[in-house]
């Protein structure tokens, strides 16, 4: 008698995960498209760059970041908090395809939760079966648990790759700055949440778009909207708020193009050569700043280049 107890509770449990499997699988059927984001830092950040962009670009898409406020963003450009009930588990990746089902989303974007080498591939392998990786960058962190070479830190990070997927990582220059303007202990003034979003969108239109579909058609509605208003030269606008710092969103965007022109002198994506088109005289004085050599130079006065 004993056993009936046992053997009705491990039937429920077989049936119920064969419940959750096959509501998987129609989930891949459904989403065509399925980004899982992971990284050492600016995974929250790139999670939600990639949601604006698809969404742009008139993608259904569905997102969620992770941490300690994890946040779901959803088609029509709401969000929503993720309330837990228990601790944080990789069994989140499973509800947000639920729920970019039940929103007949086309895309979906996961910032990766494990830091465990296993659990990431739990999370990629038995879970999001993603179409594309993004790898933001490979920095010291968790050493306990991913170790402490940068080697052996990529390797964990692996885990999340698709067999047979795409994988999207940024330049090591340019993770460089993004994590130096996101976590540089500035002596002064820091860049604000809106300056460094800016340069993001920048760096993602160029570094990270041309390498995915969703991204090509952005691109392309971007070339065809250019043709039609200035044939003759591609324009691309940032909107900031008034005071939000345009001038040190333009010097980041300086420094993020010399960097990397510097490093791939081949490259037609970087340059080492900038107009700067001005109102008048008295805001071109204001703009020497951006000039490397000027004793105000923000590069060096507000610390947007690291030293070393």
């Amino acid at each position: 008698m004993p056993l009936i107890p046992l053997v009705v509770a491990l039937a429920v449990l077989l049936a119920l995960g064969w419940l959750e499997r096959r509501a998987r699988d129609r989930a891949w059927r459904s989403i065509p498209i399925r980004v899982h984001v992971n990284g050492t830092r600016g995974k929250s950040t790139v999670t939600r760059l990639i949601w604006s962009a698809l969404r742009e670009a008139g993608i259904a898409t569905v997102a969620k970041t992770t941490g300690t406020e994890p946040r779901l963003l959803l088609p029509d450009g709401s969000e929503r908090p993720v309330r837990r009930l228990a601790p944080a588990s990789i069994r989140e990746q499973l509800q947000l395809l639920r729920a970019a089902r039940r929103h007949r989303a086309r895309a979906v974007v996961a910032e990766c939760m494990a830091i465990d080498p296993e659990l990431q591939w739990v999370s990629e392998r038995r879970m999001l079966h993603a179409s594309i990786a993004v790898v933001t960058n490979v920095r010291p962190d968790h050493v306990e648990v991913m170790g402490e070479s940068e080697a052996s830190i990529a390797g964990c990070l692996a885990n999340m790759i698709p067999p047979g997927g795409l994988v999207v990582a940024g330049g090591p220059e340019t993770a460089r700055l993004l994590e130096h303007w996101r976590h540089h202990p500035f002596a002064g003034i820091r860049p604000f949440f809106c300056q460094v979003e800016a340069a993001e969108t920048a760096i993602w239109l160029t570094e990270v778009a041309p390498q995915t579909k969703a991204g090509k058609r952005l691109l392309d509605h971007l070339v065809s909207a250019n043709r039609d208003a200035n044939p003759q030269l591609m324009r691309l606008a940032l909107k900031l708020a008034t005071g939000a710092g345009k001038t040190t969103v333009m010097a980041m965007l300086i420094a993020w193009q010399t960097i990397n022109a510097v490093r791939r002198p081949n490259s037609h994506r970087f340059t080492r050569g900038f107009l700067v088109v001005t109102p008048g005289l008295t805001i071109r004085d204001r703009l020497r700043v951006l000039q490397p050599n000027d004793p105000d130079s923000y590069y060096q006065s507000r610390e947007l280049v690291p030293s070393s």
